[in-house]
């Protein structure tokens, strides 16, 4: 190579430099891309930006704040600046394999898909009147684009949920869907549009990775809820019983957006579209007997609590956009009340034991939500922490417990979703198969590995930021090694899922290379420097009583005076 030739490894390098504060760290902040522009590439890409799946590049990466995976693995690069060349030669862009055509599709498919639908989608967003969907349907009489990109998206959300992984008839309707939902339709001023809009950009995009399109979409159409007042309560004087149904469907559809687009931009670190919790939002919430365990299970209050956990997440999620980086002591008070919101949910939210059939996953996905953000408040710290190159010692005793109950969340949400996640008949956040048990375990695993992936950084990144804690590092190694295991069971069922797990592997990989290598030099050191102590006295001491039971140590203190040197052993 010519002297002072630039290669892509000491562009970051110096890059990082430039980045640094006096004392030698850097800010979340710092790390945080501002792009001119972003491309966020067509329906059929499985990486992107957002996510962090697509790696191999930072160019034209959209902005996400330190909630975002790609967050924490930029700190984990500055830990370990070989992890990124390694990771841009790994990268490849991969696509779905597409042979789109335009099916005939008869009207028993297409019912199939409709009872798919209710039976498992609507339950996680029940804005759609579905007896008069039902009966629209039956009568195939009507043709006005309202309906046509509203039934379609229905046929696309079902046909997700009903079929193979392998099966992109979806397409097919998403691309009928698009003729009917365009630019004119936001203008239409429809109830059948919005809730058309909501499941394009609610669910369906965010299953095709286009995470920045789904959530300007949702935008709009929030904008175009505005415009039709469904965000208001009307005067109790003008409401009769005749309107209590269509009262009830409005409030349903606004509160189902206003969670899509919560739960959309959970991880992105942005600010929200609007205050949806303030004065100007006077909607009731929607309104369920919780004590009629039929009514519970089939729409169930699940939408309440849904809405309430948002009440939750919009307050932490404007908090992290103002600042990447939390009060410890701020932490605490926001947690308690997040904690003694899901303690006081319905046992059948809470538990799978008291849980309906019909239930069971939306109750998964609630957990995971109310985890993931929990995890994302005190995420903040750790990344700091890592970033000032402060041991765990030199943290104050708030920061301390701020990045040991981060530690601790992760490692409990990546159990609670390899025990909640089943290879065969569960589903997920848009979709739920087969007959009974209902599910299909596809586009779970499109939400749950996003989980998964969020709640592995934390002990990858520990593993990287104290990685001389033989103590607690042989926990973290289990909890990415079992997140790799769940990862590989859910390739057949999400396109994401091997991505992700090339990714965790890669970065995995890369701390266990940096542990050998630290533990290596300090052995070296220890031989040169150190006296020699004879194997009795050594073994008196008790110095190496704990480290016997790690696996990194595969030999036991009878074997270990065979050798000249523990370096020697270690290599």
């Amino acid at each position: 190579m010519i002297l002072g030739e630039s290669t892509p490894a000491t562009d970051n390098r110096m890059a990082l430099v430039h980045l640094m504060r006096s004392d030698g760290s850097l800010t979340l902040e710092q790390l945080q891309d501002e792009p001119e522009e972003f491309d966020e590439d067509s329906p059929d890409c499985v990486a992107d930006d957002v996510n962090a799946l697509n790696l191999s590049s930072l160019r034209h990466s959209s902005y996400v704040g330190s909630s975002s995976i790609s967050a924490a693995l930029k700190v984990i690069s500055v830990l370990c600046p070989d992890l990124k060349k390694q990771l841009d030669i790994n990268s490849p862009h991969e696509r779905f394999e597409r042979t789109v055509t335009d099916p005939v599709i008869d009207r028993q498919a297409e019912a199939s898909f409709v009872d798919a639908y209710f039976a498992h989608v609507h339950v996680l967003i029940p804005m759609i009147d579905e007896q008069q969907f039902r009966s629209d349907f039956a009568h195939g009489t009507r043709e006005d684009a309202p309906w046509l990109g509203l039934s379609n998206m229905v046929f696309a959300m079902g046909s997700i949920a009903a079929l193979t992984s392998a099966d992109t008839i979806h397409i097919v309707f998403y691309q009928k869907a698009k003729k009917h939902l365009g630019l004119d339709a936001v203008g239409s001023g429809r109830m059948e549009t919005i809730q058309g809009l909501a499941l394009m950009a609610g669910f369906y995009l965010h299953y095709c990775n286009r995470p920045n399109m789904a959530v300007a979409l949702t935008g709009a159409t929030l904008r175009m809820a505005f415009a039709l007042g469904i965000h208001r309560e009307p005067p109790e004087q003008i409401q009769t019983v005749g309107l209590q149904n269509d009262r009830e469907i409005r409030r349903r559809t606004w509160w189902s957006l206003v969670c899509l687009d919560i739960w959309g931009s959970t991880t992105l670190g942005r600010p929200l579209a609007c205050e949806y919790f303030g004065p100007a939002i006077s909607v009731k919430p929607p309104s369920f007997d919780s004590t009629d365990a039929r009514t519970f299970a089939d729409k169930g209050p699940y939408l309440t609590a849904s809405v309430q956990f948002c009440r939750h997440a919009a307050d932490i999620q404007e908090k992290l956009a103002v600042s990447s980086y939390l009060d410890p002591v701020e932490i605490a008070p926001i947690d308690t009340k997040l904690v003694n919101w899901f303690e006081s949910l319905p046992p059948p939210l809470r538990s799978p034991h008291n849980c309906a059939k019909s239930l069971l996953v939306p109750r998964a996905i609630l957990k995971w939500r109310y985890q993931n953000i929990r995890l994302l408040l005190y995420r903040p710290t750790l990344l700091h922490a890592a970033l000032s190159r402060r041991t765990m010692t030199a943290l104050t005793v708030a920061e301390q417990n701020a990045v040991q109950m981060c530690q601790l969340i992760a490692g409990d949400s990546i159990v609670d979703i390899v025990s909640d996640w089943q290879p065969d008949h569960i589903c997920g956040w848009n979709a739920v198969w087969s007959v009974d048990p209902p599910c299909h375990p596809r586009t779970q695993s499109s939400l749950a590995d996003r989980f998964l992936s969020q709640a592995a950084t934390v002990p990858l990144l520990s593993l990287f930021y104290a990685n001389d804690n033989i103590a607690e590092s042989g926990k973290w190694r289990a909890q990415v090694e079992m997140a790799l295991r769940i990862l590989q069971s859910m390739e057949l069922w999400s396109a994401v899922a091997k991505r992700c797990r090339e990714v965790i592997a890669e970065v995995y990989e890369a701390s266990q290379k940096m542990s050998r290598d630290v533990m290596n030099g300090a052995m070296q050191q220890w031989d040169q420097q150190s006296p020699f102590i004879p194997y009795e006295e050594l073994c008196n001491t008790g110095m190496w009583d704990q480290v016997w039971q790690y696996p990194e140590f595969p030999f036991g203190p009878t074997e270990f005076v065979d050798y000249p040197s523990m370096s020697e052993r270690m290599s």
